[in-house]
């Protein structure tokens, strides 16, 4: 496995964590797109 794949792969579940705790801001980081800026930054 690729470094960058383990780093999205963390990501994702990190994010999915986040969403399934009913943080608030992990809905205004999903609706701002950092969350595709998160995978685009090389």
């Amino acid at each position: 496995m690729q470094e960058r794949d383990k780093k999205e792969n963390y990501f994702s579940s990190l994010i999915t964590l986040w969403i399934q705790s009913g943080d608030p801001r992990a809905q205004i980081i999903l609706d701002s797109g950092a969350y595709a800026h998160i995978f685009n930054d090389n």
